[in-house]
């Protein structure tokens, strides 16, 4: 897609900018807050997908802060979780973000210069997306105990749910070295993430490297290309089944070797995120500044092994999670 847009989807965008929730609007420049619309992904959720996003006002009514808001705390949610599970009407099962208002998505945007129009734009955005709960994934298992490999796809234990948790932070970045397309892109799905470059002359994102955040037996594959959807252009993302990790491309995607877990994405419901961008700074909305985790404590534990877990703990806030990128040094 050329770096100028055409005036008609100018004309729109624009008009969708100004409908959205003005909050820290006002505080970038013009250009950053249409670019920032501009590129927001449109994100496809699972077609079996049971767990939806949320938006993180309405998560808060149905949890409480235990243990402060330092990184000792957990927001709880107030009903038992089984409950909660079994009823497809709790908030944990979230939203369709395809139809009435949707749900929000929550841009955090840097800029890498001053704030004024007249300088060089220069600057990279986390597009966050919340969901109440992320599933579990099943593993074969000895007695319920320790993961058993699989022989030839059969597992010859027992298959139990493990790593399900309340509260769930997904994200993609990008950086802007500029008033055209993104140069960057980075895509983030469970410990890993993949960096993109754009390629002007494809209309798209392709891979340039990956790396693994944590755990020494993440293996994921990324696919080679981020495409652009039709007809305005924006980054075309796949979101998980139940984990709603973000990759490039639908299907399956292993990214653990052992035990073997693989994500599943598909063509669902679309989350369109520029329609309901809430662009947000590093202490407002107040809960942006909540260092503790975003679910309940883990508990149905391996005794030898305190990370196999039926439920994992909640996942850490925004401001414990380390930066895509970094502003470039001056010249």
């Amino acid at each position: 897609m050329a770096a100028g847009a055409p005036l008609l989807l100018l004309l729109v965008l624009l008009l969708e900018a100004a409908a959205a929730p003005a909050d820290h609007a006002e505080e970038l420049s013009l250009a950053v807050a249409w670019l920032v619309r501009r590129w927001a992904p449109l994100v496809w959720l699972h077609p079996e997908e049971r767990f939806l996003p949320l938006s993180v006002p309405e998560f808060l009514q149905h949890v409480e802060a235990r243990g402060g808001d330092s990184e000792a705390g957990f927001l709880v949610a107030h009903q038992p979780l089984d409950s909660l599970l079994a009823n497809g009407t709790s908030f944990l099962h979230g939203r369709d973000p395809s139809s009435g208002d949707g749900v929000p998505v929550y841009a955090l945007v840097r800029r890498c210069n001053g704030s004024g129009d007249d300088q060089p734009l220069s600057f990279h955005v986390t597009y966050w997306m919340f969901y109440p709960y992320s599933e579990g994934k099943p593993v074969c298992t000895l007695l319920g105990l320790l993961p058993l490999p699989q022989l030839r796809g059969r597992c010859l234990g027992s298959r139990l749910q493990f790593g399900g948790h309340v509260g769930d932070w997904e994200h993609l970045s990008l950086l802007f070295q500029g008033s055209g397309p993104p140069t960057q892109m980075y895509v983030s799905a469970h410990d890993a993430g993949a960096y993109y470059v754009f390629d002007a002359a494809s209309s798209g994102f392709v891979l340039e490297r990956q790396e693994v955040r944590r755990g020494v037996l993440q293996r994921p594959a990324f696919p080679a290309r981020v495409e652009l959807a039709a007809p305005r252009g924006h980054p075309e993302l796949f979101a998980a089944r139940g984990s709603h990790g973000l990759w490039a491309q639908p299907g399956r995607h292993q990214y653990v070797a052992v035990p073997r877990l693989h994500d599943e994405a598909g063509r669902g419901a679309p989350w369109r995120t520029w329609r309901r961008l809430q662009l947000v700074g590093d202490s407002e909305p107040r809960w942006m500044a909540y260092r503790g985790r975003w679910g309940n404590p883990r508990s149905g534990c391996h005794p030898l092994a305190r990370r196999l877990c039926r439920s994992s703990d909640g996942p850490t806030g925004i401001p414990l999670k380390r930066p895509n990128f970094s502003c470039p040094p001056p010249p």
